[in-house]
């Protein structure tokens, strides 16, 4: 079951099958966040993906300030994504990895947005209801 606000899909995502769930405030329709992950069936396939992947994002995010962080040996990669002066950050962009732990031979690769302002009036309108 998904909870209001949620919303799944099957489809394409960077020329690859993926899930896409899509997070959304349920009085204003605007989207907070996203996320699309395409599930591989081996730690090379997924690794490889997550490359390529990376790849994509730092080329047309290349103006765009970024980090990775590795945790037990799995790179993250985090793009701020900002307004047109640069100056105001309206969203991150998180690529990274999993081993699916209910599976011997299911690895996913995730590539989420949040949009910053977006989730903001989220919860300022949850806030409006105190």
């Amino acid at each position: 079951m998904v909870d209001k606000g949620t919303r799944l899909f099957k489809g394409r995502f960077a020329g690859s099958d993926a899930t896409i769930v899509v997070w959304y405030d349920t009085n204003t329709k605007y989207v907070r966040s996203a996320k699309a992950f395409i599930t591989c069936y081996s730690k090379n396939s997924r690794d490889n993906k997550y490359a390529e992947l990376k790849s994509m994002l730092l080329e047309k995010y290349d103006n765009m300030p970024f980090k990775t962080e590795t945790e037990d040996d799995l790179e993250t990669l985090y793009i701020t994504v900002t307004d047109d002066s640069g100056l105001m950050v309206i969203g991150i962009i998180k690529l990274y990895r999993m081993k699916v732990d209910f599976s011997y031979d299911e690895h996913t690769v995730h590539v989420e947005y949040s949009d910053f302002i977006n989730s903001s009036k989220h919860q300022k309108s949850k806030m409006d209801d105190l």
